[in-house]
């Protein structure tokens, strides 16, 4: 059960993370759209959205959403090896 609450942590954790990773990179670029014609990528590391254009579309690219998903949980599986790396050091 412990294993459950630790791995529960650590993905919250990296989604947290990356939410405001995310968050602040999409505020950051988000305010150039409306003055420039080109095409600009978000996401943080893995673009997974388009956006700009001379129609500003929004296109979503799943492989960058794949990627992010991925680095999500990899993240996770970090946070939790630390943790238990951790109980183990107080333990003993």
């Amino acid at each position: 059960m412990a294993d459950f609450r630790r791995y529960r942590f650590g993905i919250l954790a990296a989604f947290v993370m990356f939410l405001f990773a995310n968050v602040f990179d999409y505020v950051r670029f988000s305010s150039l759209i409306p003055a420039y014609d080109y095409e600009i990528g978000y996401g943080v590391p893995f673009v997974f959205v388009v956006s700009g254009g001379f129609v500003t579309e929004h296109h979503i690219i799943w492989s960058g959403v794949a990627g992010n998903l991925f680095a999500v949980l990899l993240l996770a599986f970090a946070i939790t090896w630390v943790c238990k790396r951790f109980e183990r050091t107080e333990a003993r």
